[in-house]
């Protein structure tokens, strides 16, 4: 880890220096990295047998620039609603609506 020190005005700050890693992630890689609620989308994908679609979605630039892993987990997270109706996937709440 590469770090600089630099002291303003009696308060010291630290600076940490990052770097960008660009890799490639399967389906199961995903499990394994993601957390939360995106872990719920994950099952549902897979209990729906949609693995490959899901990986198909994606990778058609939905983030724009290369994502990190929280934007991607934040995707599968908080926007499920959006992944699982792109994939076919009906949702328990809008069976819950068509009940009403």
């Amino acid at each position: 880890m590469i770090t600089e020190t630099k002291t303003t005005h009696f308060t010291e700050v630290k600076i940490m220096r990052t770097i960008t890693v660009r890799r490639e992630l399967d389906f199961h890689d995903l499990m394994d990295e993601c957390w939360s609620g995106a872990i719920d989308t994950l099952n549902t994908v897979y209990e729906n047998d949609k693995e490959e679609e899901l990986m198909s979605l994606l990778g058609l630039d939905v983030f724009g620039d290369t994502p990190d892993m929280s934007e991607v987990n934040d995707l599968l997270w908080f926007d499920s609603d959006w992944v699982l109706e792109q994939l076919g996937i009906n949702t328990d709440n809008e069976e819950d609506e068509e009940d009403d």
